[in-house]
């Protein structure tokens, strides 16, 4: 290997995916690039060019992404691409024409790997065809910290026809309440409570700032760690320097900060620096304002709400917003969370419509506390379409010496169970086919019934009983009184510990589902019915993996109420010798959810069945890569579980 060759290898192995090619694959490469001079302002390339025919990868310097933005013919920054940074990769394995300029922002060195170099180390190397597959869809973490408030998030219809809300003044509070950082902690908490503010400035004798804390330091630092508020002072805790800007703050301006710094608050002074005279505080909540329709507006409206029909239609707004999402390639995380929130938020108006109108029927607000369970996909916060409905209600046990009488109450929450899901039904939220609904009293209960319940599913694992753990071991509490679910939730894992054979089972029934490839390594399809030769990419590919997230994290006793992205990472935290596995899992889920979603758009159905004829190659590809990492997990639930021991 040459001087240059190396250099070049010693570069790459710094860098996903490229670290992850045996060294032979690697040194090839080498010998396949070229290493290009760009001057600052030079174009790499323009939107509408035709794709290139090189993948290219910053060395050294500085690349802006930029959108024009025509009524204003202004260039609007979208990203920053520096070392390690993989340009035109999306174009080249999409095709199409460039929708976004690269253009040098400080004199560049780019590496340019030929496309059909590119191509081939996909076609070979799953590890790599997996990672790129996710940069593909933006889930890259590295990408997506820089750019998960620059996708236009708060605004589901940005285009270049209406992207004047960018460039919008920023008006923030003008009346700043501030603090010195010799204060304590309690002292701070106080001002914030008398105010009815959220965050503090904290400013040295000129009055100039020097930090900020808000509430969730609070909670976070302070409240969590148990820590007593009036030992510890507020520089201790407060977060510096503050980030500052001048008196007129373009949103887009803001948001990329947002993005680059990770923060949530800003502080206005006179001149835009830490050394000059403060004229208010920028909050998220500030710039989300300035937006059109967005997340934060829908569910606000949402929670303003008190008719089914405005529900109904707010939920179909959110569903226009998702379909943005997806043709923006928008973090995949970022919208499991938004359309999260919005569901929820239904939900809670919803309950919150169907016990006024319990109490104008003359039965009253409820008997007892309770919890509202979203199960199944809701449960693990994956319903990005409105598939059918999966919940229940858990409530407080009722005292023996109560004056409430216990049918009463068990039929007052009937009642209630049966008018949400009804609601739920008209916004356009199918009812489950099986009857796995808080209006079925199998599944309106007090707590120590649905303790009862659950030591009958694990004591005695039984098929029923494990088809029913699949859906209710996902349980989230969505209303109410949270501490019912965390109390179940203890009970679960205090019978696990009990009975370990039931993991066994539950890890068995997980890897029912063979590998769907034949043995000349096509795709198995349906053989009947409404989608013949469509691929079931839900029973196939997202259950093995949301399977085996589940018998794990209740294994490790991840206590979340997540999807199975967030237990795959939180599985990294627990078992450092299959990180890899569950990273790559990760993005294989995001890969599958947004191809069901976008699926399900393009047909106007739920996007369970895929015609695989349509698929490209390398899409065909990704898919059989992630075929190939289920097979890891299956072979990490047999060895860890020891299910050839089954009988």
């Amino acid at each position: 290997m040459n001087a240059i060759d190396h250099d070049s290898y010693i570069f790459f192995k710094q860098f996903q995916p490229f670290n992850q090619l045996p060294d032979f694959a690697l040194q090839s490469l080498c010998k396949d690039l070229q290493l290009t001079y760009y001057d600052e302002n030079k174009y790499i390339f323009k939107e509408g060019d035709a794709a290139h025919e090189f993948v290219y990868v910053v060395k050294k310097g500085a690349v802006a992404i930029t959108k024009i933005q025509e009524s204003a013919q202004n260039e609007v920054l979208v990203d920053i691409c520096e070392e390690g940074d993989i340009l035109g990769l999306r174009v080249l394995l999409a095709s199409g024409d460039y929708v976004l300029n690269a253009k040098v922002k400080e004199e560049a060195l780019l590496y340019c790997i030929p496309a059909k170099v590119v191509k081939l180390l996909m076609e070979k190397y799953p590890k790599v065809s997996l990672f790129f597959a996710g940069l593909i869809a933006n889930q890259l973490p590295e990408r997506t910290k820089k750019t998960a408030l620059l996708d236009n998030h708060y605004n589901p219809s940005y285009n270049l026809s209406n992207q004047e809300n960018d460039f919008k003044i920023v008006q923030g509070v003008k009346q700043v309440i501030t603090i010195s950082p010799e204060s304590n902690v309690f002292e701070a908490a106080q001002l914030m409570k008398t105010k009815n503010i959220g965050s503090l400035l904290i400013t040295d004798t000129s009055q100039y700032p020097l930090g900020i804390i808000t509430d969730a330091d609070l909670r976070r630092k302070i409240v969590a760690e148990n820590i007593q508020p009036s030992a510890v002072l507020v520089k201790e805790i407060m977060s510096s320097p503050v980030i500052t800007v001048n008196e007129t703050p373009k949103a887009s301006e803001l948001l990329i900060l947002m993005a680059q710094k990770n923060i949530r608050h800003f502080c206005v002074t006179k001149d835009g620096t830490d050394k000059s005279e403060i004229c208010g505080i920028i909050s998220e909540r500030d710039i989300v304002a300035t937006q059109g329709n967005n997340p934060a507006v829908i569910i606000r409206k949402i929670q303003q709400s008190n008719s089914v029909v405005s529900l109904k239609a707010l939920r179909d707004t959110t569903d226009e917003l998702l379909q943005s999402y997806l043709e923006q390639e928008t973090a995949l995380r970022f919208v499991l969370e938004i359309i999260t929130q919005v569901n929820d938020a239904i939900i809670d108006k919803v309950i919150s419509l169907a016990i006024q109108e319990l109490e104008t029927k003359g039965l009253g607000k409820p008997p007892v506390s309770f919890c509202w369970l979203s199960l199944g996909s809701e449960g693990r916060k994956e319903q990005l379409l409105r598939t059918d409905q999966d919940n229940a209600i858990l409530y407080e046990n009722v005292p023996t010496d109560s004056k409430v009488d216990e049918s009463e109450v068990n039929k007052y929450f009937l009642e209630l169970g049966k008018m949400v899901t009804e609601m739920l039904y008209e916004i356009g939220f199918e009812k489950c086919p099986g009857d796995i609904m808080a209006s079925n009293k199998a599944w309106c209960r007090p707590l120590e019934s649905w303790k009862r319940q659950f030591e009958s599913w694990i004591l005695t694992p039984e098929p029923n009983a494990l088809m029913h753990s699949n859906i209710f071991f996902d349980f989230r509490p969505v209303y109410g009184n949270e501490q019912l679910a965390i109390d179940l939730q203890n009970h679960i894992f205090s019978l696990i510990d009990k009975e370990t054979r039931f993991l066994t089972f539950l890890a068995n029934n997980a890897m029912l589902n063979p590998t769907p490839l034949s043995f000349f390594r096509n795709f198995i399809v349906e053989k009947g019915g409404k989608f013949t030769d469509f691929f079931d990419i839900k029973a196939r590919a997202l259950m093995p993996l949301s399977d085996a997230a589940r018998v794990l994290a209740y294994h490790h006793k991840i206590q979340l109420y997540g999807s199975t992205i967030e237990r795959f990472t939180e599985l990294i935290k627990h078992d450092n010798k299959n990180a890899d596995i569950y990273s790559e899992a990760c993005m294989a889920f995001e890969i599958l959810l947004r191809t069901r979603a976008i699926n399900a758009f393009e047909h106007q159905n739920a996007g369970r069945y895929i015609d695989i004829k349509k698929l490209n190659k390398l899409q065909k590809q990704t898919l059989k890569n992630i075929f190939s990492l289920t097979d890891k997990l299956k072979k990490i639930l047999k060895v860890r579980f020891r299910t050839d021991f089954i009988r």
